[in-house]
């Protein structure tokens, strides 16, 4: 989809007001700015996905976890965890204890598709809200760790939130 205005700032006179001059940068200005907000299309960055196979598991279920590059080059993800599990708390998500990298590792690159990874809920996942985030270099050097490949951008996506019950029968 295509926007564009058509006006002449020739066409106005060396006479013109002050106010029409005005008036004509506003409407240029604020039709630019439409059409950038419209989006001519997906921006590059909103082309990596993650999500997970269902909203509610059972303890002992695996979560799957796809991640989706529709960016048509590979992104970079960081080397020893590609996702981190978060949980809600005191009003935000914060990174769950002991999912932290001791060493960064490689950064991996994936290719344009669709990549599967596996979470394995335990006990201390029961009953909250979590979800999956994932930080990712775009432009990146590859044979590095991911905060030293030089990477020309950085994004992070995440899933919708998730709950892990001790039984389907529970009430939420």
């Amino acid at each position: 989809m295509e926007y564009s205005l058509t006006l002449s700032y020739v066409a106005m006179s060396r006479t013109a007001s002050l106010s029409s001059r005005i008036l004509f940068f506003s409407a240029l200005a604020s039709s630019l700015l439409w059409g950038l907000s419209a989006g001519a299309g997906e921006s590059k960055l909103d082309s990596v996905q993650v999500d997970t196979n269902r909203r509610t598991y059972v303890l002992g279920d695996q979560v799957e976890i796809s991640l989706e590059n529709r960016r048509g080059e590979d992104i970079y993800l960081v080397g020893c965890q590609p996702y981190q599990v978060e949980r809600f708390g005191e009003d935000r998500y914060l990174p769950l204890p002991g999912e932290d990298c001791v060493a960064e590792g490689e950064a991996q690159a994936v290719s344009a598709g669709e990549t599967k990874f596996v979470f394995h809920p335990a006990k201390e996942h029961l009953d909250v809200p979590l979800r999956i985030s994932v930080v990712y270099g775009i432009g990146c050097s590859p044979k590095r760790a991911l905060s030293q490949a030089r990477c020309r951008d950085f994004g992070t996506v995440r899933t919708p939130s998730f709950r892990v019950r001790l039984s389907l029968e529970e009430k939420p």
